[in-house]
């Protein structure tokens, strides 16, 4: 066997961009710990050898992350060894105390990424927010999370920083009408994330985002983020019809979008882009319902074109916060795989539930997770989505919210039941195809819990039925109208048991396909 031919170099042979960029990277390494000195964690790597220690800390690429909260002299010997390169400064401010400003201002023109978290609610008395005045041809990056509600003149307009490439702003105290959008960012600039609080007036804000959008050409991830009021009264939509200017974004290759109803499908009006794009869209509830005329001539006709160009093929729906259904559909089956489009079963959405749900195309879905959700069952939802998505070939029940394992165990046979089986006796149970039922999310005390919501009368046996042998009646039906019987998957439990679990797993052992999987593992 033929050795390869290994020549060990120094640190003085090395070429000089390679070793800068090694040292340059040596900067973010952090030590453990979450005390002070892990913003100095790099220094533990210098103790390599003598020559070693000497050369890179003689490197002024080592030093161009400036600690700041660490003591004055550390952030000015930074400042002093990084000379001449650009700089990168992340800045904590939680008093009006601030012993760095002057060392800031006297630096800034060297700052190239520039981020600041302000927890200061009176902004005038903000000494770091004052830096933002200041011109600069160096920075890049710029990144603001406060309580501002305004942005004065001449803060974050194009001629101040020609060289910004990402500008980041979390301003939820600052409404989306009160942004400064018409000065904002260059022609260069490529990542454009804003955060703020709903508007307050009834302008239309819109309107100048979009014409803000048409200046940035070079754009390519775009994310926007309105919080919703949630003291607004439901009714019509307040969007100024009268001018619509309209943008596309040529280099858009991600799309993150959380805002109301009627703001969102107007921006998707507005606002082309590729049907490449990866996109994250998600619809508040807690706002104005939605224009039902904008989700028949904006909503269907978008969802279709980006499905034609990349199939759904999987669905969601699980109960949010505020206690409505949320039906979240992602075009890949993989792990952790990005949903692009989070809707809110309610109102307007919900009556035009069979639209939207051909629009995804419901026979490329191959696997649907459902949680327990009562206001699921109470409707047809769970009917027109079994009707539907015919070819889908994996159903997961999943975990369960904090109510009683009484309530608990009616909401899981409910769905279980809608799912696989028919609604009248004439029909075939639905999903044809189905493989896989995955109910590892039911523990060893819900599976023995009673439930009363078992029979369409209110002729209950004396003892309510637990949900194992729900489950089992469940299955038996399906397999006796003729319906295609899955595998079922249920995790093994281990000791102590509930009381009279003998009987729930006599139910289990007689359920047609069941399987047991290790507690914890994946069916």
């Amino acid at each position: 066997m033929v050795q390869p031919d290994v020549t060990t170099l120094g640190t003085q042979d090395l070429p000089v961009e390679i070793f800068n960029r090694i040292v340059s990277l040596l900067r973010d390494i952090k030590s453990p710990g979450v005390d002070h000195r892990d913003s100095l964690g790099w220094l533990n790597v210098t103790h390599v050898s003598r020559i070693w220690r000497a050369t890179t800390l003689a490197n002024p690429s080592l030093w161009t992350r400036i600690p700041m909260g660490i003591g004055m002299n550390w952030s000015r010997l930074f400042f002093e060894r990084s000379h001449p390169l650009s700089v990168d400064v992340d800045v904590v401010q939680v008093t009006s105390a601030n012993p760095w400003e002057d060392l800031l201002s006297l630096n800034f023109h060297r700052i190239r990424s520039y981020k600041l978290i302000s927890n200061i609610q009176n902004e005038s008395e903000d000494p770091t927010y004052g830096l933002l005045q200041q011109p600069s041809e160096a920075l890049e990056t710029l990144a603001l999370s406060g309580f501002w509600r305004a942005l004065e003149s001449p803060r974050l307009e194009s001629h101040q920083y020609p060289r910004l490439r990402t500008l980041h702003a979390s301003l939820f105290a600052m409404p989306l009408d009160t942004f400064p959008w018409r000065g904002i960012g260059n022609p260069g600039l490529t990542e454009l994330k804003i955060s703020l609080g709903p508007a307050i007036g009834d302008s239309d804000p819109l309107d100048e985002i979009v014409q803000t959008l048409a200046r940035l050409p070079s754009l390519i991830t775009l994310a926007l983020t309105v919080y919703p009021d949630h003291d607004r009264i439901e009714g019509g939509s307040q969007v100024d019809h009268g001018v619509k200017h309209t943008a596309h974004l040529a280099k858009l290759a991600d799309l993150s979008l959380k805002t109301e109803g009627n703001f969102f499908l107007h921006f998707l009006d507005r606002v082309s882009f590729s049907t490449s794009v990866e996109t994250s869209l998600l619809v508040h509830k807690a706002a104005r319902a939605i224009d039902p005329s904008l989700i028949s001539s904006i909503l269907i006709p978008w969802i279709s074109q980006r499905t034609g160009a990349t199939p759904t093929r999987h669905l969601s729906f699980t109960e949010t916060r505020n206690r409505y259904v949320q039906m979240t559909a992602t075009a890949s089956l993989g792990a952790g795989s990005r949903a692009f489009l989070l809707l809110p079963i309610k109102s307007s959405i919900a009556d035009a539930f069979d639209e939207v749900l051909q629009s995804l195309g419901p026979s490329g879905i191959k696997a649907i997770d459902i949680e327990p959700i009562l206001e699921l069952t109470r409707g047809d939802t769970l009917t027109r989505l079994a009707s539907a998505c015919h070819e889908c070939t994996s159903i997961r029940l999943l975990p369960i919210g904090d109510e009683s394992y009484y309530t608990r165990a009616g909401e899981v046979i409910d769905t279980v039941r809608q799912l696989l089986t028919a609604v009248t006796p004439i029909e075939r149970p639905p999903f044809p195809n189905l493989v896989s039922l995955d109910l590892t999310a039911i523990d060893k005390t819900l599976i023995s819990a009673l439930y009363a919501n078992y029979l369409p009368t209110n002729s209950y046996p004396a003892m309510p039925p637990t949900l194992a042998q729900g489950l089992l009646d469940v299955v038996e039906a399906r397999g006796d109208g003729g319906g295609v019987m899955p595998q079922i998957y249920l995790p093994w439990w281990t000791a102590p048991f509930p009381a009279q679990f003998d009987q729930v797993m006599n139910a289990l052992r007689s359920m047609p396909g069941l399987r047991f999987v290790p507690e914890g593992s994946k069916a």
